[in-house]
């Protein structure tokens, strides 16, 4: 039976992840028990709305310090997924996919990003899973949730008729994409160092909206500006997994009564 430690599990995607992963994996959350984990899953992390200071000590020092205990045990065969994030890309390029070149503008982007590269040179057995704004249920960090508040209380909304918009994931999606790379390791078949984890789908921004909206029985004025351009599309050079896709409304209806019920709790 294989153990999965979970850094960051008190978090937003941490407890979601230690709530959702069952048997056969059993979960590990204290520190003491890092070195008997086969599997590190790298949750902990600061954000782009925390001080360039704390954005160093997570995603650097205190990221490399838990990797190096994980790793001191060398009895057992170990692999460590990192959660990252798409924003480290440049913002300028209309399509992204693996192969894509970086710009890091913020404390954040540079911190991810030098612990990718440190992950790299160590050669430790891994891979970082690089992910664009997630659905929350508490926080509202990313552009959908942020949007939901801005609903929620009959706020004005304006936003720009995206034809191509998947800048999010769930976090079902994320625990999909995890479980298949924890399979594939006890497989013993090689996982890429680098993937892009995004919502699979054809979506549009201005029609989420909308849903949203629908849903929230908002009486907020919605404003739709012309696409001046596509936007940032991303994209992976591997084959998307068998995934229980829901439709644009289900997936968003789901979500946001999940939200609507964490908070009124």
């Amino acid at each position: 039976m294989l153990s999965v430690f979970i850094s960051g599990h008190q978090g937003e995607l941490g407890t979601f992840l230690n709530s959702n992963i069952k048997n056969p994996l059993t979960v590990l959350t204290n520190e003491c028990e890092i070195r008997k984990a086969d599997i590190f899953l790298h949750c902990l992390a600061k954000h782009p709305c925390h001080t360039d200071e704390a954005n160093f000590d997570s995603n650097i020092r205190k990221s490399k310090e838990l990797c190096e205990l994980f790793f001191s045990n060398r009895n057992k065969e170990k692999f460590f997924i990192n959660l990252s994030s798409v924003s480290l890309y440049d913002n300028t390029l209309k399509v992204i996919d693996e192969d894509s070149s970086t710009l890091l503008l913020n404390a954040y982007s540079l911190s991810k990003k030098v612990f990718e590269d440190y992950l790299k040179h160590q050669m430790y057995p891994h891979t970082t899973l690089r992910l664009p704004g997630i659905l929350e249920v508490r926080s509202a960090r990313s552009l959908l949730p942020r949007i939901y508040e801005l609903l929620a209380s009959n706020s004005n909304v304006e936003v720009t008729e995206n034809k191509h918009f998947n800048h999010f994931v769930s976090q079902e999606y994320i625990l999909h994409k995890i479980i298949q790379t924890i399979n594939i390791f006890q497989s013993g078949l090689p996982i890429p160092l680098l993937q892009n984890c995004f919502e699979p789908g054809e979506f549009i921004l201005s029609d989420l909206v909308l849903k949203m909206k629908e849903v929230l029985n908002s009486k907020s004025n919605v404003v739709i500006n012309p696409c001046s351009s596509e936007g940032q599309t991303i994209r992976t050079k591997y084959t998307a997994t068998e995934f229980n896709h829901l439709s644009m409304d289900d997936l968003i209806t789901d979500w946001m009564k999940r939200r609507a019920c964490v908070h009124r709790c």
